[in-house]
Protein backbone atom coordinates (compact mmCIF):
# COMPACT_ATOMS: atom_id res chain seq x y z
CA UNK A 1 0.00 0.00 0.00
CA UNK A 2 1.45 2.99 -0.94
CA UNK A 3 0.83 6.49 1.00
CA UNK A 4 0.72 10.14 -0.89
CA UNK A 5 2.97 12.64 0.31
CA UNK A 6 1.01 15.46 1.85
CA UNK A 7 0.91 18.07 -0.85
CA UNK A 8 -0.78 15.45 -3.46
CA UNK A 9 -3.38 15.22 -0.74
CA UNK A 10 -3.79 18.77 0.05
CA UNK A 11 -4.08 18.94 -4.09
CA UNK A 12 -6.68 16.49 -4.24
CA UNK A 13 -8.74 18.70 -1.49
CA UNK A 14 -8.22 21.71 -3.01
CA UNK A 15 -9.66 20.24 -6.39
CA UNK A 16 -12.67 18.51 -4.64
CA UNK A 17 -13.66 21.71 -3.06
CA UNK A 18 -13.71 23.36 -5.81
CA UNK A 19 -15.76 20.58 -7.98
CA UNK A 20 -18.81 20.53 -4.69
CA UNK A 21 -19.27 24.06 -5.08
CA UNK A 22 -21.94 25.79 -7.49
CA UNK A 23 -20.74 27.46 -10.81
CA UNK A 24 -20.93 31.58 -10.30
CA UNK A 25 -23.11 33.57 -12.70
CA UNK A 26 -20.95 35.22 -15.27
CA UNK A 27 -20.26 39.22 -14.69
CA UNK A 28 -22.83 41.48 -16.02
CA UNK A 29 -22.16 43.37 -18.82
CA UNK A 30 -21.20 46.59 -18.83
CA UNK A 31 -23.63 49.53 -19.05
CA UNK A 32 -23.65 51.75 -22.63
CA UNK A 33 -22.74 54.81 -21.73
CA UNK A 34 -25.39 57.30 -22.40
CA UNK A 35 -26.19 58.81 -25.86
CA UNK A 36 -25.48 62.26 -26.09
CA UNK A 37 -29.18 64.39 -26.82
CA UNK A 38 -29.35 66.18 -30.03
CA UNK A 39 -29.04 69.43 -30.05
CA UNK A 40 -32.48 71.00 -30.60
CA UNK A 41 -32.54 74.02 -32.78
CA UNK A 42 -32.82 77.82 -30.92
CA UNK A 43 -36.47 79.03 -30.76
CA UNK A 44 -36.97 81.73 -33.37
CA UNK A 45 -38.61 84.60 -32.19
CA UNK A 46 -42.53 83.96 -32.67
CA UNK A 47 -42.09 80.65 -31.26
CA UNK A 48 -40.21 82.08 -28.29
CA UNK A 49 -43.57 84.92 -27.50
CA UNK A 50 -45.86 81.97 -28.17
CA UNK A 51 -44.31 80.53 -25.42
CA UNK A 52 -43.89 83.29 -23.07
CA UNK A 53 -47.80 84.39 -23.80
CA UNK A 54 -48.98 80.68 -23.28
CA UNK A 55 -47.21 80.71 -20.04
CA UNK A 56 -48.60 84.24 -19.21
CA UNK A 57 -52.24 83.16 -20.24
CA UNK A 58 -51.59 79.59 -17.64
CA UNK A 59 -50.42 81.79 -14.65
CA UNK A 60 -53.57 84.24 -15.00
CA UNK A 61 -56.07 81.35 -15.49
CA UNK A 62 -54.58 79.24 -12.05
CA UNK A 63 -54.47 82.38 -10.54
CA UNK A 64 -58.23 83.07 -11.42
CA UNK A 65 -59.14 80.05 -10.10
CA UNK A 66 -57.26 80.01 -6.76
CA UNK A 67 -59.34 83.33 -6.63
CA UNK A 68 -62.20 81.95 -7.21
CA UNK A 69 -62.31 79.06 -4.94
CA UNK A 70 -60.40 80.04 -2.04
CA UNK A 71 -59.81 83.51 -1.49
CA UNK A 72 -63.18 84.83 -3.14
CA UNK A 73 -65.13 82.93 -0.26
CA UNK A 74 -62.54 84.29 2.40
CA UNK A 75 -62.90 87.72 1.21
CA UNK A 76 -67.06 87.51 1.18
CA UNK A 77 -67.15 85.57 4.70
CA UNK A 78 -64.73 87.94 6.37
CA UNK A 79 -66.93 91.19 4.83
CA UNK A 80 -70.57 89.63 5.85
CA UNK A 81 -68.96 89.29 9.48
CA UNK A 82 -68.02 93.09 9.50
CA UNK A 83 -71.55 93.92 7.93
CA UNK A 84 -73.52 92.03 10.44
CA UNK A 85 -71.58 93.38 13.17
CA UNK A 86 -72.42 97.23 12.08
CA UNK A 87 -75.88 96.64 10.87
CA UNK A 88 -77.24 94.79 14.34
CA UNK A 89 -75.34 97.58 15.87
CA UNK A 90 -77.42 100.17 14.22
CA UNK A 91 -81.04 98.26 14.94
CA UNK A 92 -80.14 98.26 18.36
CA UNK A 93 -79.39 101.75 18.22
CA UNK A 94 -82.42 102.67 16.05
CA UNK A 95 -80.03 104.36 12.98
CA UNK A 96 -80.86 101.75 10.41
CA UNK A 97 -81.27 103.03 7.62
CA UNK A 98 -85.31 103.08 6.27
CA UNK A 99 -84.68 104.82 2.45
CA UNK A 100 -81.91 105.40 -0.29
CA UNK A 101 -80.96 108.10 2.58
CA UNK A 102 -79.76 108.75 6.02
CA UNK A 103 -81.64 110.98 8.65
CA UNK A 104 -79.80 113.90 7.03
CA UNK A 105 -81.37 113.29 3.37
CA UNK A 106 -78.14 112.57 2.48
CA UNK A 107 -77.87 109.19 0.20
CA UNK A 108 -76.24 106.11 1.10
CA UNK A 109 -72.93 105.14 0.37
CA UNK A 110 -71.88 102.31 -1.54
CA UNK A 111 -71.43 98.94 0.64
CA UNK A 112 -73.11 99.92 3.31
CA UNK A 113 -75.51 97.36 5.25
CA UNK A 114 -79.11 98.30 4.55
CA UNK A 115 -81.17 95.15 5.60
CA UNK A 116 -80.53 91.42 6.33
CA UNK A 117 -82.30 88.66 3.84
CA UNK A 118 -82.82 85.21 5.10
CA UNK A 119 -84.44 82.34 2.63
CA UNK A 120 -84.08 79.57 5.42
CA UNK A 121 -85.13 76.82 2.50
CA UNK A 122 -81.95 77.46 0.75
CA UNK A 123 -79.45 78.33 3.49
CA UNK A 124 -79.51 82.37 2.76
CA UNK A 125 -78.39 84.44 5.74
CA UNK A 126 -77.00 87.81 4.43
CA UNK A 127 -76.33 91.24 5.07
CA UNK A 128 -77.83 93.32 2.25
CA UNK A 129 -75.61 96.23 0.86
CA UNK A 130 -76.05 99.35 -0.66
CA UNK A 131 -75.43 99.78 -4.56
CA UNK A 132 -74.91 96.54 -7.07
CA UNK A 133 -71.66 97.56 -8.51
CA UNK A 134 -68.93 94.42 -8.45
CA UNK A 135 -67.54 95.35 -5.96
CA UNK A 136 -70.42 95.64 -3.36
CA UNK A 137 -71.49 92.50 -4.78
CA UNK A 138 -68.66 90.44 -3.60
CA UNK A 139 -69.63 91.76 0.13
CA UNK A 140 -72.82 90.45 -0.29
CA UNK A 141 -76.10 90.90 -1.87
CA UNK A 142 -77.05 94.36 -3.05
CA UNK A 143 -79.81 96.81 -3.45
CA UNK A 144 -80.58 98.66 -6.81
CA UNK A 145 -81.02 102.35 -6.11
CA UNK A 146 -83.26 102.74 -8.18
CA UNK A 147 -85.54 100.99 -6.11
CA UNK A 148 -87.23 101.35 -2.67
CA UNK A 149 -86.04 98.94 0.02
CA UNK A 150 -87.92 95.95 0.89
CA UNK A 151 -91.34 96.56 2.76
CA UNK A 152 -91.81 100.37 1.33
CA UNK A 153 -94.35 100.64 -1.09
CA UNK A 154 -93.54 99.50 -4.87
CA UNK A 155 -90.87 97.14 -6.39
CA UNK A 156 -87.68 96.21 -4.32
CA UNK A 157 -84.93 94.91 -6.49
CA UNK A 158 -82.00 93.05 -4.30
CA UNK A 159 -78.98 91.35 -7.16
CA UNK A 160 -76.70 88.21 -5.54
CA UNK A 161 -74.15 86.48 -7.09
CA UNK A 162 -74.62 82.97 -8.07
CA UNK A 163 -71.26 82.07 -7.95
CA UNK A 164 -67.97 83.16 -6.10
CA UNK A 165 -67.78 85.66 -3.67
CA UNK A 166 -70.14 83.26 -1.21
CA UNK A 167 -72.58 82.95 -4.62
CA UNK A 168 -75.60 83.72 -1.67
CA UNK A 169 -77.90 83.53 -4.95
CA UNK A 170 -76.64 80.35 -6.01
CA UNK A 171 -79.71 78.00 -5.73
CA UNK A 172 -82.25 80.86 -6.34
CA UNK A 173 -84.14 78.61 -9.09
CA UNK A 174 -84.59 76.06 -6.29
CA UNK A 175 -87.30 77.82 -4.39
CA UNK A 176 -90.64 76.62 -5.41
CA UNK A 177 -93.91 78.87 -4.85
CA UNK A 178 -95.25 79.46 -1.42
CA UNK A 179 -91.53 79.71 0.09
CA UNK A 180 -90.87 82.74 2.44
CA UNK A 181 -88.55 85.26 2.41
CA UNK A 182 -87.41 87.65 5.38
CA UNK A 183 -85.97 90.70 5.00
CA UNK A 184 -85.01 93.02 8.17
CA UNK A 185 -84.42 96.91 7.41
CA UNK A 186 -84.66 99.90 10.03
CA UNK A 187 -88.28 99.91 9.50
CA UNK A 188 -88.99 95.88 11.09
CA UNK A 189 -89.21 92.55 9.72
CA UNK A 190 -90.76 92.54 6.51
CA UNK A 191 -92.22 89.13 5.22
CA UNK A 192 -92.41 87.78 1.44
CA UNK A 193 -93.99 84.66 -0.51
CA UNK A 194 -91.92 83.52 -3.82
CA UNK A 195 -94.64 83.45 -7.02
CA UNK A 196 -92.49 81.73 -8.87
CA UNK A 197 -89.05 81.62 -11.00
CA UNK A 198 -88.10 83.57 -13.66
CA UNK A 199 -84.94 83.07 -16.08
Amino acid sequence: MTTSPPAERQAMRAITSEEGTRPRKPPRRPRRPPRPRAALAPLTRSQMLARGALVMVTVVMLGFVVNMVGLSQLQHLISQQELRSDFSGQLTAGTAPVSEGDFAGVLLDDGVPVARIQIPAIGVNEIVVEGTTSGDLAKGPGHRRDSVLPGQVGTSVILGRATAYGGPFGRIQELPPGETISVVTGQGESLFKVKGVRY
